[in-house]
């Protein structure tokens, strides 16, 4: 379950629910802070400070630990559906994060990112490598000739890659050994990254691709693996991270339990492979880690309409002879609560409370200046993203 709160709401997302995730990373200089990554500390064991920084950066090119720290952090509602983590102790990046929540914050003010911490392209927050490929053959029983059909055509493995990489591997999964392989159907030859998939997933910054997918249909991009474990790994329930010695990070319970070493011992090629490696990691990034912002369950203007009619505005309050209905049923709803209180919040807390929220938000307007426009903030908002 995750840690007490101030506000539990920032934690009820239905992303952070199915994670079961107690870790929550906050990214703070942008006009409205998002929560951008959640996971459960107790399935994919421990992460440092560092490693934090690390994935973050891989997925949306913010910076890395060059100019960034990680620091526990405070959160509190600005408004409904908005919140803002305020920077408390900063965590040394050999430190290993406890439940919590945490902000990926700049050292240097002259650094800011201009950009939203996501790449705009991110419905596939959530999607699994398996889940692409089905959504690839749905396509292709409709649209025969498309670009689906190309890329279940590259998971075809030529077979004297195939012989090439059993003999190399030994005939044996390189994640278990030669344990109980024939009762799970013998070990075959798998891709790392799958060539075809690969310019629909990867995830630097606004780009949607830096590298030709024939550099992937190679052999150094192939393992062996049990039928089983491949499974587990086409659908990202675990990814092998090269650069902290090749450990194994679990992100999915199926993972559990089915013989993963901790770190994987037998590399295929070396570095050769490492590429594929890491993008095999950056998709279950995507898939595991990235997002659990509570906006992305609403629709911002919903939730504005819903203010409205329950006249429950924080700034304006009720309309001259409206009262608020508490038996009302839609306050009894998950958003109904968090208006309420957000709106009952503001009536109680002193007026320092109110300048330091708007100071914070004069603040961020200040540094971000020219680089938004209401549009965008409009849409930041809202869960209606493509």
């Amino acid at each position: 379950m995750p840690p007490e709160s101030p506000d539990h709401f920032a934690h009820s997302s239905q992303l952070i629910r199915s994670r079961k995730a107690d870790i929550f990373v906050w990214w703070p200089s942008t006009p409205v802070a998002e929560m951008m990554a959640c996971i459960n500390s107790s399935l994919t064991g421990p992460v440092t400070a560092e490693t934090l920084l690390r994935w973050v950066n891989m997925v949306a090119a913010l910076g890395g630990p060059s100019v960034m720290e990680v620091r526990r952090a405070s959160v509190q509602r600005v408004a409904v559906l908005q919140y803002y983590p305020w920077p408390s102790d900063a965590v040394p990046p050999p430190s290993v994060l406890t439940p919590g929540d945490y902000g990926c914050y700049y050292t240097a003010e002259s650094y800011l990112a201009r950009g939203r911490p996501l790449n705009p392209s991110y419905g596939k927050i959530g999607k699994t490598l398996a889940d692409m490929k089905r959504e690839f053959e749905s396509e292709v029983s409709e649209y025969p000739s498309g670009g689906a059909k190309e890329a279940l055509e590259r998971y075809k493995i030529p077979q004297s890659f195939r012989e090439k990489v059993s003999n190399r591997d030994g005939r044996r999964c390189v994640f278990t050994g030669p344990v109980s392989i024939e009762a799970k159907g013998g070990p075959d030859v798998f891709w790392i990254f799958p060539p075809g998939i690969y310019r629909y997933t990867s995830t630097q910054g606004a780009n949607q691709y830096i590298y030709e997918t024939k550099e992937f249909q190679v052999p150094e991009n192939l393992m062996t693996m049990r039928p089983d474990i491949y499974e587990l790994w086409h659908s990202n329930a675990f990814c092998v991270d090269v650069d902290d010695g090749f450990r194994i990070n679990i992100f999915d319970e199926k993972a559990k339990g089915v013989g993963l070493p901790p770190n994987l011992n037998s590399i295929p090629t070396g570095e050769e492979s490492n590429l594929f490696f890491r993008e095999h990691l950056k998709a279950t990034l995507v898939a595991h880690f990235m997002g659990g912002d509570v906006t992305w369950d609403y629709d911002s203007r919903a939730v504005d309409r819903l203010v409205e009619e329950l006249g429950l505005d924080a700034r304006s309050g009720p309309e001259d002879g409206q009262t608020i209905d508490f038996l009302d049923e839609r306050l009894q709803s998950g958003i109904g609560r968090a208006i309420l209180e957000h709106y009952l919040s503001r009536q109680l807390e002193p007026s320092s409370a109110h300048q330091r929220l708007d100071e914070h938000e004069a603040s961020v307007d200040g540094h971000l200046e020219g680089s938004y426009d209401d549009d965008d903030v409009e849409g930041y908002c809202s869960d209606e993203r493509d």
